[in-house]
């Protein structure tokens, strides 16, 4: 028969804990401190460094961009970022000394930039709006099948804002441009957007493969129940969501989808 044997804890004096507890924040303070003043010490020997450096004008950090395949040369008097493929890198060297490791971005040395969109022409018209929904539920009824449809705003200082309809191929879930020519509206158009006549308005794995350009896309979702309008502005594959209501006046059955 086994045997149990009853453990012994010890007794901790919580007066004993307070101070043990104080004991390791003060550590924790002076850590801290320590490391704080390694960072000054630190950048002390890099502005000594750059001072020193002053006759070869090198920067003190310097920034490069892996798009060849060799790295150039060394040449700061503290550091340097890398950004790679594989991710941001920092280089530095000194006398015996040669490293280039994984580096968190240095948003330290770097200003808060805020993203910004700016449409240098008025808003596109409601009536425009009212028009896409139009012509996407009449083919959709025409045709006797939800199809999706593809239109185009361009703008001009003279004409202003003209909607276009172009040539197309479409399906239930898919829609482009057949024409994709020089003068065509696929590339002057400033804005696109297509419809996904019973579905909500969602921009899709697939629009994302498609939606590269520099230009304002815009889903028109739910067309025959509660057309919804969602939008977003493109530099050139990279994607910020806009509000509807930022490029396009509304008709009032035209709801804007924005954050969801």
């Amino acid at each position: 028969m086994a045997s149990i044997v009853q453990a012994e804890y010890p007794t901790i004096s919580l007066r004993r804990f307070d101070a043990d507890r104080e004991q390791h924040r003060q550590r924790v303070r002076e850590g801290a401190d320590a490391q704080l003043l390694s960072e000054r010490r630190n950048l002390q020997c890099g502005l000594r460094l750059s001072f020193s450096a002053e006759k070869t004008m090198r920067p003190l950090t310097r920034f490069l961009f892996a798009q060849e395949n060799a790295i150039p040369e060394y040449d700061a008097a503290l550091c340097e970022y890398i950004f790679a493929a594989n991710g941001l890198l920092r280089r530095a060297q000194r006398p015996g000394l040669e490293a280039m490791i994984p580096a968190a971005p240095p948003t330290r040395l770097l200003k808060i930039v805020e993203p910004c969109f700016r449409l240098n022409a008025p808003r596109v018209p409601m009536q425009l709006v009212q028009m896409m929904l139009n012509q996407a539920r009449r083919q959709c009824i025409e045709r006797g099948e939800f199809v999706e449809v593809l239109f185009y705003c361009c703008w001009d200082d003279v004409q202003g804002w003209t909607l276009h309809t172009p040539p197309q191929a479409q399906g239930v879930t898919w829609v482009y441009a057949t024409d994709t020519s020089a003068n065509s509206a696929y590339v002057k158009a400033l804005v696109e957007v297509h419809s996904h006549h019973w579905m909500e308005p969602r921009f899709s794995p697939d629009d994302d493969r498609d939606e590269v350009g520099f230009r304002i896309y815009g889903v028109l979702g739910r067309i025959f129940e509660r057309p919804e309008l969602k939008m977003r502005v493109s530099v050139y594959g990279d994607w910020w969501e806009i509000p509807a209501s930022a490029a396009f006046d509304l008709p009032t059955e035209v709801f804007e989808r924005y954050g969801k």
